[in-house]
């Protein structure tokens, strides 16, 4: 029986019990990497399964070393519960972040923690298959120094700049030589999943999963790269139409950029984004 928890499928097991308790791993995987560590009692109560069924499935996952136990819980009459939480290396991603004059590479593992080093490669970009091929080829340099096994590696998400379909993985202004998307290439190339997205949706997601805008509604992301001054542009027209102002706060290491709304549907807003300075 071949299963990839994460991402693939069942492909030899089809009896309808394999394919619930597959289900369910995949679901209880995800509570506990979204607010984890987690007991088997508020797993059964976030994912409304029955406790016996949850302890089972626990205990797959540890054997499996997808999960681990990570010390125990507050006891509300009993013994403390065990606390389960994901094992940091039971699989890593494969980031790639395409800029218009260089890219950047680097491996993560199921704790968003970086294995190996990040690497930036020098190269403007190019709307060609033997630009893709260099990605291919230096991410797979990453790879091997990283140290990582390879089979590991679950999926690659890649970011690029300007218009494209995330469904269907086709960029609109870049990487358009052919009738293919520029997914599908990818993913022909590494043989694993691949994820594409516009660079600033994907600042946007990074920053609501795991970082500081988590419990935040309503969000503005302002993406400091090459197109900075474009990306000024639009947000100052913004903050003048509904009477907001920008802060700019700089220090030798990084730069604030900070907006704030007042009145209206919108009482108080504040939006910051914090970048490197040059």
């Amino acid at each position: 029986m071949t299963t990839n928890l994460f991402f693939g499928t069942l492909k030899d097991e089809k009896s309808a019990v394999a394919l619930k308790h597959f289900a369910l791993k995949k679901q209880i995987v995800y509570n506990i990497y979204k607010d984890g560590p987690l007991s088997n009692l508020a797993i059964s109560e976030f994912t409304k399964i029955s406790l016996p069924t949850v302890t089972r499935l626990l205990e797959d996952l540890f054997q499996s070393n997808i999960l681990r136990q990570e010390g125990v819980g507050k006891s509300f009459g009993g013994r403390r519960p065990i606390l389960y939480g994901i094992e940091p290396n039971a699989a890593y991603t494969l980031g790639i972040d395409i800029s218009l004059s260089y890219f950047t590479i680097g491996i993560i593992n199921m704790k968003g923690q970086f294995a190996g080093e990040v690497v930036n490669v020098e190269l403007p970009i190019e709307n060609s298959l033997s630009y893709l091929e260099k990605v291919y080829e230096e991410s797979q340099k990453v790879i091997k120094q990283s140290g990582v096994p390879a089979e590991k590696i679950i999926g690659v998400g890649n970011s690029v700049p300007g218009l494209l379909n995330p469904a269907n993985g086709r960029t609109l202004s870049l990487f358009t030589f052919s009738n293919k998307p520029v997914r599908a290439l990818l993913a022909a190339k590494f043989g694993i999943p691949v994820f594409l997205d516009n660079d600033a949706r994907l600042a946007v997601l990074g920053e609501h999963y795991f970082g500081d805008i988590r419990e935040k509604k309503n969000v503005i992301c302002l993406n400091v790269g090459e197109g900075i001054g474009l990306g000024l542009s639009i947000v100052k027209k913004i903050a003048n139409l509904h009477n907001a102002n920008i802060a700019v706060d700089s220090n030798d290491q990084s730069t604030t950029f900070t907006v704030k709304f007042q009145g209206g549907d919108c009482p108080y807003l504040e939006i910051s984004h914090r970048g490197q300075t040059p």
